[in-house]
């Protein structure tokens, strides 16, 4: 995508990992975040998506945008710090260090312990939803494509976010190969 080129062209921008490596811009689906070790960072990638849309005459939904600023105060605790966006004069709701939103049904933001656990339910919601496509009737074909098209991505996204517990994920993995085996009538081994 020519923006996310730009982006990642942007100086000063993205946040530092090692020798030539600033990644600053990750995107998934028709949804993109942008981030950067700096405020002027932030705001001069956000100009440029901004830019790009009215180039494109695309329009994105400030309702459900959110930027979070943080910054070192003088005792080195990390505390919020207002990015004061908008996208056509619409400003971008903040959320603090303390808060977190849900894409795909996952948390975003800095609660990493109550993220960690967030897989169980979702895995959960997953293996229902495997055994509806597995019960419904489809063709088998029609099945397999389901789960391709529909579940992994849903399971992909959670994992490029939250670091499940192995037993969460061999339950799902072993729930729906046993239904797919059932389903396609193949052999144990």
């Amino acid at each position: 995508s020519p923006l996310l080129h730009a982006l990642q062209k942007l100086p000063s921008s993205g946040v530092q990992l090692s020798g030539d490596d600033r990644p600053g811009v990750s995107a998934y689906a028709d949804d993109l975040k942008i981030f950067s070790g700096t405020k002027a960072g932030v705001t001069a990638q956000h100009e440029l998506v901004a830019a790009f849309l009215d180039w494109t005459g695309m329009k994105a939904n400030p309702a459900k945008c959110r930027s979070m600023g943080v910054r070192r105060n003088g005792n080195g605790a990390v505390e919020a710090d207002n990015l004061d966006l908008a996208l056509a004069d619409t400003p971008i709701p903040t959320m603090t260090h303390h808060q977190s939103y849900a894409y795909l049904g996952i948390g975003d933001g800095f609660d990493h312990v109550r993220r960690r656990i967030e897989l169980a339910p979702k895995l959960k919601q997953l293996k229902q939803d495997a055994t509806a496509l597995i019960e419904s009737g489809l063709a088998p074909w029609q099945v397999v494509k389901a789960v391709k098209v529909y579940l992994y991505p849903r399971v992909e996204y959670a994992l490029r976010h939250l670091h499940p517990e192995d037993q969460h994920l061999r339950g799902f993995d072993d729930h729906l190969r046993r239904g797919l085996r059932h389903l396609l009538r193949l052999p144990k081994s």
